[in-house]
């Protein structure tokens, strides 16, 4: 081979790009996502009465629908009513076994969230009772718990929210003398988390003027009334007082009952 050959250049491989493919102008960030979870009060609300409305201010209404169930945390469930702006929302409360009590007040800041129907397996509250059993109480001058020798005319309630307060007593003289017309006072009294009279619960009865007689003085019941807790475990009993004990003999409650319903509203 000649030197002239092995002096010609070695051809170079030429590439020849394609068609480069063109690219389109970014479009505009989409609008962030939310987490109705993450939905909450702006603003301190007072829980109304069962089928009343509230209307309350809130992170975003723009989730929200009218006729939807939403659940506020603290309170429970409540229905869509009207939806004025993005921020507000009117609320119907719902008479759900799982809500609180009407007047609870609710701190700002409190979740609420989308909510379907009652839960199926949600238990109405059992109204509670309470019958005394044994020896009859002796009313005394100094205001105290009716106590029989057996069962205490006495409950504990279960559940914070309102009640419906009924007593019932039957008071009998024992071979008493009364020589002037003395006044009964019965009461329902809480005799726990602060012990305290229930309100408008206070009933008074006058005796006979009598001498050394025993029979029933009288069967009735104390005024029935609505008591409303924030407590889960409340105690309630009957007192009851004499303002003068009889000259001779006795005085008694020979039976007591309380009967408690759970009303909500």
């Amino acid at each position: 081979m000649s030197d002239c050959c092995n002096q010609c250049p070695t051809p170079e491989t030429v590439q020849v790009p394609g068609p480069e493919g063109s690219t389109g102008a970014t479009g505009p960030a989409g609008v962030a996502g939310g987490n109705a979870y993450s939905f909450t009060t702006s603003s301190t609300f007072v829980v109304p009465a069962i089928n009343s409305n509230v209307t309350i201010i809130v992170s975003s209404s723009a989730w929200m629908i009218v006729g939807q169930v939403v659940f506020l945390a603290g309170a429970g469930y409540f229905q869509v009513v009207t939806i004025p702006n993005s921020i507000s929302v009117q609320l119907k409360y719902l008479n759900y076994v799982f809500n609180t009590y009407a007047a609870a007040v609710i701190a700002i800041g409190a979740s609420i969230s989308p909510a379907g129907p009652e839960p199926a397996d949600a238990i109405p509250v059992t109204p509670i009772t309470a019958y005394a059993a044994g020896t009859a109480y002796t009313l005394t001058a100094v205001s105290a718990a009716v106590t029989f020798g057996t069962t205490q005319p006495a409950i504990p309630l279960t559940t914070a929210g309102k009640w419906r307060l009924t007593a019932r007593v039957k008071i009998g003289y024992v071979g008493a003398t009364f020589a002037a017309v003395r006044t009964v006072t019965l009461k329902l009294r809480r005799t726990n988390n602060t012990a305290a009279d229930v309100s408008d619960s206070s009933t008074t009865w006058a005796t006979e003027i009598i001498t050394a007689l025993t029979y029933t003085g009288d069967i009735f019941t104390l005024p029935d009334v609505l008591y409303t807790t924030a407590n889960i475990n409340d105690a309630l009993t009957i007192f009851g007082v004499i303002d003068v004990v009889p000259t001779a003999g006795s005085i008694q409650i020979q039976e007591a009952s309380i009967f408690a319903e759970f009303i909500q509203s």
